[in-house]
Parts: C-alpha cells; sequence; structure tokens
C-alpha cells in the first residue's frame, strides 16, 4: 500500500485524530452492554460511532476502511435492535473487530490507504457474520428487514438514477415490518412511524416548523435549501454559504431559547458541511448525505402540517405521527452524556501560554518583595497600602488564570488506558488464558505529561497480570473460578494524588512461594526470610533483578519489570503498592502527585551558609528549635527525639555537600520534621526565614546532576533560592544512615 497523494493531509489527520477518540472507549462500551443488556445507551453509543467513522470514511475514499466498519455497524444495528443476542463469543469477536478497526486507522495516519481489504481482515469479517448469524433471534420477518434496510442504506449510496426513490420507497415497506411490530397483525399502524425515516428534503420543502409552540420556520427553510439546490443540480458556491449563514442564525436562536439539543445538533451538521466546503473536493449529494443524515431527524420532529376538521378547524400535528425514536432518546440523556465541543490547540503553543503565566508569578513575586521593602522606609504611607491591595488583587488573578491554563492541558485518562485492553487479550491469548477487561474511570483528567509518563509502568503492569496473575483456563476451572479471567482497570483523582488501580481474579500472590525464591537468589538469609511478614514478603516482587518465572520467555523470567514500575513511579515522586490473597487475585495501587504545568510552590525558606533554599510545604509536619545537646547519636548516627519520639537527624549541609567559609557557623538552630513516601526525617538546619510562594524553573537542562533539587526560584530583588526535592533528600539520608 502506498500513500495516496490526492488526499489532502489535513483533512485526513483531523478524521484520524476524531476516530481515535471516537473508538477509545468503544470496547468497554460494548463490554458494559454484555454484563447489562439493559444498557441501551452504551450500545448506541458504539453504533453511533462506527456509523460516523464510516461515513468519514467513505467522504475522504478510505474505500477498505468504509468496507470494514459498514460491516461492523449493521452487527452493532443489529444487536441495539435486539435482533441478535450477544454471547461471549459474539463479544469477544466484536471487541476484535474494534481493535482491528483501530489498526487500520493507525495505518490512515501512516499514510497507507487500502482500497481492498486484507486476507485478515476480510477472515475476521466472515468469522463475525457467522458468529452473528448463530447468535441472530427473532421472527424470519426481522432477518429480513435488516437485510433491507442494509440494502436501502447500499442503494441511497450508490448515486444511481432514481436512486433516492427507490431508497424512500424500500424504507416504505421496511415500516411495515419495523422491529417493533415484525410478526404482528398491527404492523399497519405502525407503517406512518416507520416512514419517518424515510423523509426527504423534498417532502419538508413546504412544511411549517415549530419548536414548543413558536414558530421557527423561516430559520429552518434555509437549512433546506442546500439539499434541494443538490438534489436539482443547481448547487453553487453561494449556495453553499448561504447554507453556513442560515445554520448561524439557526444555532444563534437555538441558544437564545435554551435549546441545548438544537444547538448540539446543527452545530455538528454545519461543523461538517465546513469541511467539505473549505476542501478542493467538490460537493454533491453523497457527500451531502452526510449532512442530512445528522439533521432530518431533527427537522422532522419540528415539521407540522396544518389539517382541517369537520367543524372547520385548524389543528396541528407532527408529521411524522410521533417523535422519531432518536429524538426520544436524545431528550432522555439531554444535560448528561452529552460530547461537549473541542477546540484543538497545538501544544507548544500551550506550553508558551505556561511560560508566560510562570513569568506572571515572577512579576508578582518581585512586586510583593519591592513592597516589602518600601514599607521598611515608609511605615503608615496610604501609597504603600494602595500597592499592597494591587500586589493582593494581582497575585490572586494570576493563580486564577494558573489554574485555568493547567486546566488546558488535561486530557482523559481514557486515552492513556484505551490500548491496555486490547494488549492484554492479546498477550493473554498468546499465553492460551481467556481474559475480560473492564475500565472505570476512563473520564478523569489528568496533565497530559502525566498520561506520558504512566504509560511504560502500566505496560508493565499489564504483562505482570497476564502472565503471573491469571492461569491457563483449566487451572482455574480446578480452583472453582470462571475460565476467563478478568482485570479490572480505574483511575481517580484526589486533591493530591492521581491514583490508578490494577486488580485482577486470578491466583495471588503465594508469600512462601517469595520466600524461598528470595533465599534461592540469596538475597536474604533463610531466618530473615520467615521473620518477614506476608506483605512484606510480598513486597518482594519490586526487587531489582526478582522474578518467580520457571523459565525466560519473552513475557518475564529477566528479573525485569516490577522494579522498573517503583523506580519509574519514585522518579516522579510517586509510588506503588501490592496487596494479594492467594485464589483471590491481587490489586496494584498506583499513586503519583498531580503535576502542575506551571510549578507553583508553596515553600519554607531555609538559610544554610548563607545560601537560601526553598522547601515545599507539602513534605513539612513540624518545625522546632534545636540546640546541639538535643541531638543524640545512636551507632554513630544522629538522632533527635521529639515529645518522647526518637527521629533520624540529617544535617541539610551534609546531605548537599556544602562546607562553611571561615566566617561561618556550622551551628544548627532548627529542625524540620520531613515526611515523604519512604519514611520521617529530621532536616537540621542553620535557620527558617518564613513562608513564600515561588514559582520553579527547570534545571535539568542546564545541570545534569540536580536529582536533590526541584529547581531554582526568583525571591525579588535578585535573589535567587535553589528548590530543594525532598524525597530524594531523605532517599539520601536514609542510604547514609544506613552505612
Amino acid at each position: 500500500m502506498a500513500a495516496n497523494p490526492a488526499h489532502n493531509d489535513e483533512l485526513i489527520a483531523g478524521f484520524v485524530e476524531e476516530a481515535i477518540d471516537l473508538l477509545q472507549d468503544l470496547p468497554q462500551r460494548v463490554d458494559d452492554y454484555q454484563r447489562n443488556a439493559n444498557d441501551a445507551e452504551a450500545i448506541n453509543v458504539v453504533f453511533r460511532s462506527v456509523h460516523t467513522i464510516k461515513g468519514n470514511a467513505g467522504f475522504f475514499g478510505l474505500i477498505a476502511l468504509k468496507q470494514f466498519s459498514h460491516k461492523l455497524e449493521d452487527v452493532f444495528d443489529e444487536v441495539r435492535q435486539g435482533l441478535i443476542e450477544m454471547d461471549d463469543e459474539l463479544y469477544r469477536c466484536l471487541v476484535e473487530c474494534l481493535d482491528m478497526l483501530g489498526d487500520m486507522i493507525s495505518d490512515v495516519a501512516a499514510g497507507e490507504i487500502a482500497t481492498a481489504l486484507t486476507d485478515a481482515q476480510s477472515e475476521l469479517l466472515e468469522r463475525l457474520e457467522s458468529q452473528a448469524a448463530d447468535a441472530r433471534s427473532g421472527s424470519p420477518e426481522a432477518h429480513i428487514l435488516a437485510e433491507l434496510l442494509k440494502l436501502v442504506e447500499e442503494t441511497a449510496a450508490a448515486s444511481l438514477p432514481q436512486g433516492a426513490d427507490w431508497s424512500g420507497r424500500l424504507k416504505t415497506i421496511a415500516g411495515w415490518i419495523s422491529p417493533e411490530t415484525a410478526g404482528t397483525d398491527d404492523s399497519q399502524s405502525e407503517a406512518t412511524a416507520g416512514s419517518a425515516t424515510s423523509t426527504l428534503p423534498k417532502d419538508l420543502a413546504e412544511a411549517k416548523f415549530e419548536c414548543h409552540g413558536v414558530d421557527i420556520t423561516d430559520h429552518v427553510r434555509p437549512l433546506l435549501s442546500l439539499f434541494l439546490a443538490l438534489n436539482a443540480g443547481t448547487y453553487d458556491e453561494t449556495v453553499g454559504q448561504a447554507f453556513l449563514d442560515a445554520a448561524d442564525e439557526f444555532i444563534a436562536w437555538a441558544e437564545s431559547h435554551m435549546q441545548t439539543r438544537l444547538v448540539e445538533t446543527v452545530t455538528a451538521a454545519r461543523t461538517d458541511f465546513q469541511t467539505v466546503f473549505a476542501s478542493p473536493i467538490d460537493i454533491d449529494e453523497l457527500l451531502a448525505s452526510v449532512v442530512w443524515e445528522q439533521l432530518q431527524p431533527t427537522l422532522s420532529s419540528l415539521a407540522v402540517a396544518e389539517t382541517d376538521d369537520a367543524s372547520g378547524k385548524t389543528e396541528t400535528k407532527q408529521a411524522e405521527g410521533k417523535q422519531p425514536p432518536s429524538e426520544q432518546s436524545a431528550q432522555k440523556t439531554q444535560g448528561k452524556g452529552s460530547k461537549s465541543r473541542i477546540l484543538r490547540i497545538k501544544e507548544e503553543r500551550v506550553d508558551q501560554f505556561l511560560d508566560d503565566v510562570s513569568t506572571l508569578f515572577i512579576t508578582c513575586e518581585r512586586l510583593k518583595d519591592l513592597q516589602a521593602r518600601m514599607a521598611s522606609f515608609w511605615q503608615s504611607n496610604d501609597l504603600i497600602e494602595e500597592l499592597r491591595q494591587i500586589n493582593a488583587a494581582l497575585s490572586e488573578q494570576s493563580t486564577a488564570l494558573q489554574r485555568s491554563v493547567v486546566e488546558v492541558r488535561k486530557v482523559s485518562v481514557m486515552g492513556l488506558f484505551s490500548k491496555f485492553p486490547r494488549v492484554a487479550r492479546t498477550l493473554a491469548s498468546n499465553l492460551g488464558k481467556k481474559l475480560n477487561v473492564h475500565i472505570e474511570g476512563g473520564d478523569t483528567e489528568i496533565d497530559k505529561s502525566l498520561v506520558e509518563d504512566l504509560d511504560g509502568p502500566l505496560m508493565h503492569m499489564i504483562r505482570n497480570v497476564c502472565d503471573h496473575g491469571i492461569e491457563p483456563p483449566d487451572e482455574r476451572e480446578q480452583r472453582g473460578a470462571p475460565p476467563d479471567g478478568n482485570l479490572w482497570m480505574n483511575c481517580e483523582l484526589t486533591k493530591s494524588h492521581v491514583v490508578i488501580t490494577v486488580r485482577d481474579d486470578g491466583r495471588g500472590i503465594d508469600p512462601d512461594k517469595l520466600r524461598n525464591k528470595a533465599v534461592q537468589k540469596k538475597l536474604m538469609r533463610e531466618e530473615q526470610a520467615a521473620a518477614l511478614s506476608e506483605q512484606d514478603a510480598v513486597e518482594l516482587i519490586f526487587h531489582p533483578g526478582f522474578s518467580t518465572a520457571e523459565k525466560i520467555s519473552e513475557v518475564s523470567g529477566r528479573g525485569v519489570g516490577l522494579d522498573v514500575v517503583r523506580t519509574r513511579l519514585r522518579d516522579h515522586k510517586g509510588d506503588v503498592h501490592v496487596t494479594s490473597k492467594l485464589g483471590e487475585g491481587t490489586t496494584f495501587r498506583l499513586e503519583i502527585p498531580v503535576r502542575k504545568a506551571v510549578v507553583v510552590v508553596d515553600g519554607l525558606l531555609i538559610r544554610q551558609f548563607g545560601s537560601t533554599f526553598v522547601l515545599p510545604f507539602e513534605h513539612i509536619r513540624e518545625i522546632f528549635s534545636v540546640s546541639d545537646a538535643d541531638v543524640a547519636s545512636v551507632r554513630t548516627k544522629p538522632v533527635v527525639t521529639l515529645r518522647g519520639e526518637p527521629y533520624s537527624a540529617a544535617y541539610l549541609n551534609e546531605i548537599l555537600g556544602l562546607q562553611p567559609s571561615n566566617d561561618q557557623s556550622t551551628q544548627c538552630s532548627t529542625g524540620v520534621l520531613v515526611r515523604t513516601n519512604t519514611g520521617t526525617v529530621c532536616l537540621l538546619v542553620e535557620s527558617v526565614l518564613g513562608q513564600r510562594k515561588v514559582v520553579v524553573n527547570g534545571m535539568s537542562e542546564l545541570l545534569s546532576c540536580t536529582d536533590k533539587l526541584h529547581g531554582v526560584a526568583q525571591l525579588g530583588g535578585g535573589q535567587l533560592a535553589l528548590v530543594l526535592n525532598a524525597p530524594e533528600l531523605m532517599d539520601t539520608s536514609q542510604a547514609a544512615l544506613c552505612v
């Protein structure tokens, strides 16, 4: 396959990005429906998403992608109509098809435009059709209806002479045997409702339109002009621009009357047409049909016809007899689950904006410092007070701006989670296992850079679950468990951390096996291993080079994995914890601090040998005075006792390797109790200057050996302060204490 230069790269990129967004949570939606067949919205979302991908693929001439998604759409349509019951085999095949659809979209992103399905894709579709046929239920009429509806769509898309009339007549026939009435004697009463799907632009050309009793005919009819002109062969660019202008006016009216559903529908249709209108591709009826499909249900529901009764009075009724089911569903879900409009921004522009906000914070701090120095000269000057108030307002506004900008960088964690179900299923299948993957909390939004940081650790976790956690089907059945294993991934956001749990219902971790392995590897003596608690024994899986695999494979046995996870997370001031129970499963809990794109730290200013340092307040538990007499020595290591509780102590100057000049005192007068994930240490410093909010500028690009420092901050008046990395300081101090 080769890239097709005739395609507009920017439009293709937009299609790919939208398709990936649509696909990312579809396997989970299918899983939701498979577990709860009453969750109609879950399967409807899947159907609509695949339908959108199919329509857009046809628009761009992506023939193979359109064929594949069309077949997949047909099966999902039958599932949502109740014509097919989703059993386990069909569920797995549908999820596999969604995975394949994702691969095909990735190929498009790489510039590979396929004109025919590959053998693997064709075989998968054949398997899908076979399993759908086995699971198909209902009367023969229902099956005929499904086939007839396929024929309708293919006829409408073929652009044949009189094709629109043929498809309309076929849809009318389809209305006689709709899914709700197939096999009953009352089908004629539902014919009118079934014909709602056959409404054409010309059917509505003379109609009157109302919304909650308000006549909106003048807003709607200009929208129809586009489709009428295309049908009559009189379309030109002025007609297209008139449609865009009419859509803008309708949207403005709907917004002013709080008609959210109308705003969303017309906006989506306008956006799609704008894409076509602005492209070099000629507009025809087939391309415009994508826009019409979006507008038709809503416009039909707004159309009314005036009829005279026996008394000569005029009454108004819905043109189609009743509101289309799709509209009823839309009203039920209005206000919840509706998709937000997205503005796509280049990442480098957001990063530049963040740099500007960072500079604003520095300016605020400089202004605050200037105001403080001026106040020392003029104690009761009104201008000083006014300056203080202005500075306070500026600081509040800049903080609000910083929070808003941070929100811009947030993305849904589903973008991270979406690839793992397929990876897990494929890996489990290669190992002869069956695995169902369940995702929760996919809507949680976190900083984009944090998503990138978590990708590697989570991949290690998934591989570990598939290889070690989940047993083969026969082993699971022997212990009375279902043959299919389960993996749950969940994300939640606390005030300070992103918490991700990876849980399975596999064999669990055997503490005794880990103890024996530790002795075999000579990591500890036998009596030491025996003294370990069960939790401490389980924690051995994070030890570097530790593996319980009996043989080396492509997946495991090389001693590289979970130790990498813990190391990677601790590099980002996070950690991972594990709990497990034999025969019930294992849970890994990953915690990583919420990263702010602009790092603003509430810090404690510390003086040591004439230099100023900033220690983040989030790690500080207590500050107290201390003298040399308060520092005891236990096994040559310093210890400070606070309210009867002993704490290991460490001198800041020793950790940082600072040497005093001849005129500087080495006496420490203040103790700062610092707590991190790895423990609590009393940090002994020369003095504390106070509290200050600072903006941290990274130093890694300038200096490579800055692991003990977060960066540098400006304090005002040209002064700089180094911001300390508390977790790294604690690791260094504890390592020294253990020597």
